[in-house]
């Protein structure tokens, strides 16, 4: 069977379910009036709570089809996001085992599309996953919904504090649990009722 799915910003968690198991994603390039919530927008959460960071697109590309969505560096979100990361992951398990590539992307990345840098997203989160694929662009119309958030909770930083958030950004789950992360994404897709820690 041949997976499709829309190419997020660093995705909510329950996206990436639906593709274990497969070796080959169809990643969808998406006309311009598709509804992908979360094609410049990313959660994660610090101890203030759940946060939404949303990556500035130049007005004149909104009206072009997603791989020519151009993103408005004179704002400066580069620096903002990964403080933001910073804030919400800098005391999380794996957060210095991970951050360096994902900092070299968010704050060097030199192309100004967000189909791009999305990818690099992507490609950076598979590579810390240790999950091979073979991702192939295609076009279509048919956009899947994003499913609904999985509550099988997993350790998070602040959760003693506030609470567990489900459907959070796939870099929470990395961040929080590491070399686990796939393990946890394994469990959420049996409908595990627990999660074993290993560490």
């Amino acid at each position: 069977m041949l997976i499709q799915t829309p190419l997020y910003c660093a995705g909510p968690i329950q996206t990436f379910l639906p593709l274990l198991g497969h070796d080959q994603w169809h990643v969808i390039q998406e006309p311009a009036e598709s509804a992908n919530p979360f094609r410049n927008k990313l959660q994660i959460v610090d101890k203030q709570g759940i946060k939404t960071f949303t990556i500035p697109l130049k007005a004149s590309s909104r009206a072009l089809p997603y791989e020519w969505h151009e993103m408005a560096y004179q704002e400066r979100w580069q620096h903002q996001l990964f403080n933001a990361l910073q804030t919400a992951y800098g005391k999380a398990p794996f957060w210095e085992h991970y951050s360096p590539a994902f900092k070299t992307i968010i704050l060097e990345y030199s192309s100004p599309y967000l189909w791009q840098f999305n990818m690099a997203l992507l490609n950076a989160t598979l590579k810390a996953l240790k999950w091979p694929v073979e991702i192939v662009s295609i076009q279509t119309d048919a956009l899947p919904s994003v499913p609904p958030a999985h509550s099988l909770p997993y350790y998070q930083v602040f959760a003693n504090e506030i609470g567990f958030y489900p459907g959070l950004s796939i870099l929470d789950l990395l961040f929080n649990e590491g070399i686990n992360a796939l393990d946890v994404l394994w469990a959420m897709k049996n409908n595990a009722q627990t999660i074993k820690y290993l560490r």
